[in-house]
């Protein structure tokens, strides 16, 4: 198959992904209607100001936090370790803004983001949402392709509590308003914080030349702890540090099929854990996290970043856990892109720009 081709065949989701993705804090993909409306949570809390908003609505379970059976992940070489670690949001106070081109008609895509809300009080926050994503996918995807049927959808449930400080202000705010550095924004300067979305593709389409393929693709990530529970948090004079049992985390799994040929399921599973890592929102000028580690584990590899000052790129030490090479050196500042992750090729006859994944939800 042609590799300028190939490119194209996870590039239209993926790009549509990553839009929305990027106004959503963590991965996903996007379109503009709500497939539940019976899971918002976007009106005005009825709570006395003091008594927590319900807890309910998460949805990841234990078995997203392991490898998927049967699926499996995709060796990445140093580059694409870099290439991971320099756009991984997590890493960051202030990450350059994206350069994706956002296509004709795809503002639309956004109204959905930009009109459900927040529902908080004092002491808890809450958002849960349901979209079907399909249309934007669709709208994202090159001319030249066509679409037989797509379904994708996109979960978002955001939970937050507060011991010290006032949430109430994040009430009526639009997601993507407050989605950037929420904590850092929140008003709450002791509380915990967990966020989960879940994405799913189906896809079946058809390239130039008749190539017929078949897609599927289920993306999970989280914000919180190995626990699947909210990532304790503390903000002093615009510092934000986390308790080391934080993490942020992602898996992906896809399965690619062409003309009746069925390609093995690949997962990419990412995960960052705080390690004494501080966040100052002082200045614009703060690129990075300004001291501590985060300690990674992208696929084969495993390792550390490492924080010096908001200012200087951090470095990295990281070891391949399937044949104990070594890699170190120093990040830069990167914003996201569509092709932010390509696994390292997976099969000889197949270019790896077809498994292109989406832009990492660690932040």
């Amino acid at each position: 198959m042609d590799s300028a081709l190939t490119r194209k065949v996870l590039t239209a989701a993926m790009t549509a992904e990553l839009l929305l993705a990027s106004a959503c804090y963590q991965p996903g993909a996007g379109d503009t209607r709500s497939s539940d409306t019976s899971k918002n949570s976007n009106s005005s809390s009825q709570q006395p100001a003091t008594t927590p908003l319900p807890v309910g609505g998460s949805f990841l379970v234990d078995a997203d936090l392991k490898p998927t059976p049967n699926y499996t992940q995709a060796k990445k070489s140093r580059e694409d370790l870099e290439k991971v670690l320099n756009q991984a949001r997590i890493l960051y106070v202030n990450q350059p803004e994206s350069e994706i081109t956002v296509p004709p008609g795809f503002e639309n895509c956004y109204s959905e983001l930009d009109s459900f809300t927040m529902d908080a009080n004092k002491v808890s926050a809450k958002m849960v949402k349901t979209l079907d994503i399909s249309s934007c996918v669709k709208l994202a995807t090159d001319k030249s392709i066509q679409i037989n049927s797509i379904k994708a959808t996109l979960e978002i449930y955001l939970y937050m509590t507060c011991t010290v400080g006032d949430l109430s202000g994040l009430q009526g705010k639009p997601f993507r308003e407050m989605s950037n550095n929420l904590i850092a924004k929140s008003g709450c300067e002791d509380g915990s914080l967990h966020i989960e979305f879940l994405s799913y593709t189906n896809a079946s389409a058809v390239y130039p030349g008749g190539i017929s393929t078949t897609f599927k693709r289920r993306t999970v990530s989280l914000d919180g702890t190995g626990q699947l529970k909210g990532c304790n948090f503390k903000v002093k004079d615009k510092i934000e540090t986390r308790d080391n049992e934080c993490i942020n985390y992602a898996k992906d799994d896809y399965s690619f099929s062409l003309s009746g040929g069925v390609v093995k399921p690949f997962s990419d599973l990412y995960k960052f854990q705080f390690q004494n890592a501080l966040g100052d929102f002082n200045s614009a000028n703060n690129i990075w996290r300004s001291q501590g580690k985060m300690q990674l584990s992208v696929n084969n590899w495993a390792g550390a970043v490492n924080f010096t000052n908001p200012t200087t790129a951090p470095t990295y030490e990281a070891k391949d856990q399937t044949t104990t090479a070594s890699a170190t050196g120093q990040l830069v500042a990167t914003p996201p892109s569509s092709d932010a992750f390509v696994p390292a090729t997976i099969n000889s006859n197949i270019d790896p720009s077809m498994f292109m994944s989406l832009g990492l939800p660690v932040r």
